[in-house]
């Protein structure tokens, strides 16, 4: 009898498994003549238990070492987190949603379902928290290129009149703050809050926010016609 005290037991065991079976050329036409004694449904438990906790583990890991790079175009940097970021919450809430039926089949078997538990400690906890090294790379860079356009005035050349560079520049700076913004409130949803280090950038991010803000109010107090008089 295999006891799985931990999801380590379960990989090695369906690895060590996958390593035997491997050498058969039919694996179903050998093992239907054990039926008796190889424990199918067990196996395929723990298969299928394994492949997505490694899944888990690897998303997790892939999450947590993503890296800032600045030869990539802030929008291209911007959609490939984006996209990681939907990755992870089809999963979360996938497995949210089976995890009911998943852990009843799995404990029926003797695997362990710990894993399958929304705590900092499992995996779950941890792929919530992997999504925060998003939300800190995602800000970053938005706060850095808001402060660019506002310095360098990074937009269409081709517009001569300055009240309408100033007026698309303060858009795109808007939108793209927003964008931020809305990001941050997606992985502090899933999160279920900030880190220290999400907090910090937040803070910056919230301060350009402010500041467009009253920019804004500020312009449209200068181009309010004045009352005749």
């Amino acid at each position: 009898v295999v006891r799985l005290k931990t999801m380590g037991d379960c990989v090695t065991i369906k690895k060590w498994l996958d390593e035997e079976l491997s050498f058969l050329v039919d694996e179903q036409a050998v093992l239907k003549y054990f039926a008796d004694i190889w424990p199918e449904d067990k196996v395929d438990a723990i298969r299928e238990a394994s492949t997505e906790y490694s899944k888990l583990e690897l998303l997790c890991s892939k999450l947590c070492t993503i890296q800032d790079d600045d030869e990539v175009n802030y929008m291209e940097f911007l959609t490939m987190l984006e996209k990681e970021m939907e990755r992870a919450e089809e999963t979360f809430y996938s497995l949210l949603r089976e995890r009911e039926s998943i852990a009843k089949r799995l404990q029926s078997h003797g695997i362990p379902v710990t894993w399958l538990q929304d705590h900092p400690e499992s995996v779950l906890g941890k792929l919530k928290k992997s999504t925060l090294n998003l939300a800190t790379l995602y800000m970053k860079r938005v706060v850095k290129e808001v402060k660019a356009n506002g310095a360098d005035g990074n937009m269409d050349n081709s517009i001569d009149n300055p009240l309408s560079l100033c007026n698309l520049m303060a858009e795109q700076s808007s939108m793209l703050t927003f964008q931020g913004v809305r990001f941050a409130f997606r992985v502090h949803q899933l999160a279920n809050g900030f880190d220290e280090q999400a907090v910090t950038v937040f803070s910056d991010l919230k301060t350009l926010a402010l500041e467009q803000l009253e920019k804004k109010s500020l312009h449209s107090e200068f181009l309010e016609p004045c009352d005749s008089p």
